[in-house]
């Protein structure tokens, strides 16, 4: 499974970022070819850009790298077991690096800023293409990369592209009509034949081949797919609502929430997590675990942070535990899904984490902080690998 996600607000005045995450269900074992350094890498060396702050992580996708972006027009690329740094992708110093991607076969890097989305060769730092963004608004630029790795989709608030990876060349946009500012939020199913983009106030189906608006879904601020493709769930003032998405029919709601933050299903569609705020102030929130077979409450996990579910060693889709954040505490407990035991805990001495992502064994958790670090901890045992500031 490949879940690439932004948990908390950026320091950009843009919903959509907050946000967004790329999942796939397809148990596939990918190797990267080993980049070739320009110079010889300086393990953890790298300058503090607190004063900048971290815009995006990621692992590589069989998680020998780390790749991050600053507010400075750079990228940086570490190996992850040694923390050197192998490589740094330049883009315009005046422009924020809003996002960085993997593709799912780990040999295409892509960076991205509010005008322009650049793609590198993993292995050599060859520059492959610029896409060129036809900007209405100067907004920031999010990346996905199809399954297939053929495609890339770029979205920003004025709307969402796909292009050719090989060529380079814009095959079609999702723009709809000129008052939608679309592109606050944008996911891709994990079979590569839809996408949605959202706006404040709609949540738009869309058919990756043709370019054709499906379905708009009113009153809906956000969305994700299920791992199967099948289905589609919205939340937004008229509660998180499962939809199918050949009929666009309901199939059940959840319940009316004063405002869900951030829903994500495990990987094998059997359990749903939501994150949603418990008054209208925003000043309380609750995480919640749902049996998506019986659409039934589990349990509420008592955290208001980080949470992913974590797969097992031998079986990526087969969620055993839960990793959450305990009440802002700083403390981060795997959980059994089944008993809630917790069976580990790990607790950072740095500031918070604005961005996380978990590698896909599940051994691994990287973290983008407030002060401008980036972490590599090993979950088995509980300890931080490297810091890279």
């Amino acid at each position: 499974m490949t879940l690439r996600f932004i948990l908390r607000r950026k320091p950009v005045n843009f919903l959509g970022l907050i946000f967004i995450f790329v999942m796939s269900i397809n148990n596939y074992s990918v190797a990267v070819a080993d980049p070739i350094p320009t110079a010889e890498p300086t393990p953890n060396l790298l300058a503090c850009h607190a004063q900048l702050g971290i815009r995006s992580i990621t692992f590589s996708p069989d998680s020998k790298y780390v790749l991050a972006s600053w507010s400075l027009g750079e990228a940086r690329l570490w190996e992850t077991e040694t923390g050197h740094e192998i490589k740094t992708f330049y883009m315009n110093p005046k422009e924020d690096v809003t996002d960085v991607a993997f593709s799912p076969d780990g040999n295409t890097i892509a960076t991205a800023n509010a005008k322009e989305v650049m793609l590198w060769n993993t292995q050599s730092g060859e520059k492959l293409h610029t896409l060129i963004r036809e900007l209405q608004k100067d907004t920031a630029t999010l990346v996905i990369f199809t399954n297939d790795t053929d495609y890339v989709i770029t979205s920003g608030y004025d709307g969402a592209s796909l292009w050719d990876i090989r060529s380079g060349e814009k095959l079609r946009s999702f723009s709809g009509s000129q008052d939608r500012d679309i592109g606050q939020y944008t996911q891709l199913s994990s079979d590569n034949k839809y996408l949605i983009t959202a706006n404040s106030s709609q949540v738009l189906l869309w058919d990756i081949n043709t370019g054709e608006e499906l379905h708009s879904f009113n009153g809906a601020l956000g969305g994700i797919f299920t791992p199967d493709s099948r289905g589609l769930i919205t939340w937004g003032s008229n509660g998180i609502i499962l939809w199918d998405n050949q009929t666009f029919q309901q199939v059940h709601n959840f319940g009316e929430f004063f405002r869900p933050i951030l829903l994500k299903f495990s990987s094998d569609g059997n359990y749903l997590l939501t994150l949603v705020n418990t008054d209208r102030n925003q000043l309380g929130s609750s995480l919640i675990l749902w049996n998506m077979k019986t659409k039934k409450e589990i349990r509420n996990l008592q955290s208001q942070g980080i949470f992913e579910f974590l797969p097992t060693t031998n079986n990526v889709l087969v969620p055993d535990y839960v990793f959450t954040e305990d009440s802002n505490s700083g403390v981060y407990s795997i959980r059994n899904i089944e008993s809630d035991r917790i069976v580990k805990t790990i607790e950072l001495n740095t500031t918070s984490p604005i961005h996380s992502q978990i590698s896909q064994d599940g051994k691994l958790w990287l973290i983008g902080t407030a002060g401008g670090n980036v972490e590599v901890w090993d979950l088995e045992n509980a300890q931080k690998l490297h810091s890279y500031c």
